[in-house]
């Protein structure tokens, strides 16, 4: 099945969202591929989203938004979100990744604040290109399991502020490429397990600093050409 959302002009039209929103609200994706152009994604209010084998498309500067306690879950499925848009998860929202690929690019960021929770695990992979950034904020957790990872390449950062916690574990890998740095302050905590791996290259760092901690165990910190490891 295929879903399409388009604007009817993108100079004259406003932008058409792609809503569940509310208790009970329900959206199930199964070898499905929906396209969003020049709109959002938004998942709220305890709406649960879950997709498998599926696929999404959000470009044309169209954001993904999970909010307000709302749970999505995917297992191998992949979403792009290109044109400037972010993946942006705040209050309470929960993302579960499992064999599937979050994508964005074109100076889109992926965002998580206030008590959000995003788990990875069976290489699950998250990736910014192109100057965005990866960046929890303000009590939100991240989980890379089982050969997952999170990548930055373009110049952007990883950065946990403000008592944010990263676990990585089982061959997981946080990377950064192009001269961004991978930053935790205010609070904030790694733990680095399992042969897994902290790797930066190009000139950025990996940095704690402001209470951050750091615990690693038979795990690996790389930086590669010309930054440091700080504390």
């Amino acid at each position: 099945a295929t879903t399409e959302i388009y604007t009817l002009s993108l100079h004259d039209a406003l932008p058409i969202c792609f809503v569940a929103c509310g208790p009970g609200v329900v959206m199930d994706f199964d070898e499905a591929t929906t396209l969003i152009e020049a709109g959002d994604l938004i998942v709220c209010l305890r709406a649960l989203l879950t997709s498998k084998d599926s696929s999404f498309s959000v470009f044309g500067n169209g954001n993904v938004l999970m909010t307000d306690i709302s749970s999505s879950y995917f297992t191998t499925s992949s979403m792009s979100i290109f044109g400037g848009g972010n993946l942006e998860l705040f209050r309470s929202a929960n993302l579960y990744m499992k064999d599937s690929l979050i994508a964005v690019g074109d100076t889109g960021s992926i965002i998580a604040n206030t008590d959000t929770s995003l788990e990875m695990e069976s290489q699950g992979t998250l990736q910014v290109t192109n100057g965005g950034s990866i960046s929890f904020s303000d009590d939100s957790v991240l989980i890379a399991l089982s050969s997952s990872t999170a990548e930055v390449s373009g110049g952007g950062n990883i950065l946990f502020d403000d008592q944010t916690n990263a676990v990585v574990k089982g061959s997981s890998s946080f990377q950064v490429f192009g001269g961004g740095s991978i930053l935790f302050s205010q609070e904030s905590s790694a733990s680095v397990s399992d042969s897994s791996l902290f790797r930066v290259e190009d000139g950025g760092s990996i940095v704690f600093s402001h209470t951050a901690s750091l615990y690693v165990s038979q795990s690996s910190l790389n930086v590669l050409g010309g930054g440091s490891i700080t504390f």
